[in-house]
């Protein structure tokens, strides 16, 4: 082990570690504090209907949705800019342009059926599932992603399930 101005290699990749950890934090910490974001409830009809054919999200409660004019961890290079939702654990952060979710708009419906299968993913495996999201993005790129795949098909049936039990109509 070499030591590099009185530190040794370890502890200096720690400190490196600790850095950008640090800046990381800051960075969420500065998307938090500078946007302005707002709470968005699902119209009633659409929300017994979710709980009543979503039994693998364990219930609405305890999930949040915001719009807000950024997405969390846009800033990385990279980020897709055709991306107007992401799953963070219990909450769903959507860009201002597809809110508020219209029960009878398909491609709004979609979006909250997609993400909310993401809720449950991160509820089955809180630590384990944002790992092997990240692995499987690094690995296979966004669109193979097996939790997108899941995500995609179970809102494709959700979606269409929805559409013709029609629970928002007037």
């Amino acid at each position: 082990m070499s030591r590099i101005g009185g530190q040794s290699e370890i502890a200096s990749e720690i400190w490196i570690g600790r850095a950008s950890a640090l800046r990381l934090i800051g960075s969420l910490r500065e998307y938090n504090v500078g946007m302005s974001k707002e709470i968005v409830s699902i119209p009633g009809c659409l929300s017994e209907w979710i709980e009543q054919n979503m039994p693998e999200l364990g219930g609405m409660g305890g999930v949040r949705i915001l719009c807000c004019d950024r997405l969390p961890f846009q800033w990385v290079p990279g980020f897709m800019p055709n991306i107007v939702g992401i799953t963070l654990w219990n909450t769903i952060y959507l860009r201002r342009t597809v809110c508020p979710i219209d029960p009878n708009d398909p491609a709004g419906t979609s979006l909250l059926f997609h993400e909310l299968v993401h809720v449950g993913q991160f509820r089955r495996g809180p630590i384990a599932f944002p790992v092997r999201y990240l692995i499987d993005l690094i690995r296979v790129g966004y669109c193979r992603i097996p939790a997108e795949q899941e995500a995609r098909d179970r809102a494709s049936e959700l979606s269409l399930l929805y559409h013709q039990d029609r629970p928002c109509d007037p």
